[in-house]
């Protein structure tokens, strides 16, 4: 006679001190739970997460399970080997429902992706519960029922990720596996102070529309082109500039233009440039560079129709109304034709210094 032998999978981390709490009391036990189903695995360690090994626990628990040997003796007067027994018998269902009271359909079919090994910690299981028996939570819930697999960490990004990234299962594993909440949250609070357009609603249907490999570059572009609060430009000190401060504006010149101003919005909403338009008939873009006083602005690059190279005179031009502007260049001094002389004797090939 061949015997039937299951393989057995070990119990670690928390779930083991109260399954030798039972097992003491319940021998046999411990060989139920190595060789059980990775369902009733978990849905064991959901019970030992809300049920204390105790006496008064244990008979609480067996109440709401209905609990019945069947033989007419009273379970109740030995409740830890009825507590384990019911373990290890009766629906996982039932034992789910008896530990946490009713929940939402989804919260069995999310113990059963989680696989064999038990969540972190008790508090995973009781959060995980939580999803599926409260109302505020069930774009949570539905969102679980989507994901690839559940985890600790699965669990909390739903507790921590904004509501309006968690309607999207694909950024939900995403943020499990590479741990980019905070990122994540900070990237949508960012959008919703630089767009006035950026509604709860108008974001959601966005988000959703992230598929699964969870690029989601195209939604952050999509918002950046929308920006209408930008952060301030330089003091212009005359009038020969217009101030390049929406994404409207940015997106217009670089049409205009023929340029790729449309793909620095990001840059200027971070505070990492500013863009000029040179109102002059011939037209310019000036890029400027924060200092770090707060205030004050660097010419960073003149760039004409196409990106083209300037005519000299023309780039003097623009340069002048710059310095008017009272915006800072970091020149070449070979342009101060009175150095010429000593920059040839010192071979200097690119010095560099201040204008103010």
């Amino acid at each position: 006679m061949k015997l039937h032998i299951k393989m057995p999978r070990p119990i670690v981390g928390w779930p083991l001190v109260p399954a030798i709490a039972l097992e003491k009391q319940a021998p046999g036990f411990i060989v139920k739970l190595l060789e059980a189903s990775s369902f009733r695995r978990q849905t064991v360690f959901a019970v030992l997460a809300r049920v204390d090994v105790t006496h008064v626990a244990a008979s609480a628990f067996l109440h709401e399970v209905g609990a019945n040997s069947g033989d007419g003796s009273d379970d109740l007067a030995e409740p830890f080997v009825t507590f384990a027994n019911t373990l290890c018998i009766r629906k996982c269902r039932d034992l789910v429902r008896a530990a946490y009271g009713p929940f939402n359909d989804g919260l069995m079919g999310a113990l059963g992706r989680i696989g064999s090994e038990p969540l972190d910690t008790p508090e995973d299981y009781l959060d995980l519960a939580t999803f599926f028996a409260n109302e505020e939570h069930r774009g949570k819930a539905r969102t679980l029922r989507h994901v690839r697999s559940v985890s600790t960490a699965t669990v909390a990004v739903l507790k921590n990720l904004d509501p309006l990234w968690t309607c999207n299962s694909h950024i939900v594993d995403i943020c499990a596996q590479k741990g980019t909440t905070n990122e994540l949250n900070e990237a949508l609070n960012f959008i919703r102070v630089h767009c006035t357009a950026a509604t709860d609603d108008a974001l959601r249907q966005s988000v959703r529309r992230i598929g699964p490999d969870g690029a989601n570059e195209e939604f952050f572009q999509e918002w950046f082109r929308r920006a209408d609060r930008f952060p301030p430009g330089p003091e212009l000190k005359n009038d020969k500039f217009r101030p390049l401060a929406s994404a409207e504006a940015m997106i217009d010149a670089g049409r205009r233009f023929r340029n790729c101003l449309a793909t620095k919005i990001c840059d200027v909403l971070l505070g990492r440039y500013f863009y000029l338009e040179w109102l002059d008939a011939r037209g310019a873009i000036v890029e400027l560079r924060p200092l770090s006083d707060g205030r004050s602005w660097l010419r960073e690059e003149i760039y004409g129709h196409n990106n083209s190279p300037l005519p000299r005179q023309f780039r003097n031009d623009v340069r002048r109304d710059i310095r008017d502007a009272g915006i800072f260049e970091l020149i070449n001094v070979r342009e101060d034709f009175s150095k010429d002389a000593l920059t040839r004797t010192f071979g200097l090939e690119t010095p560099l210094d201040w204008l103010i």
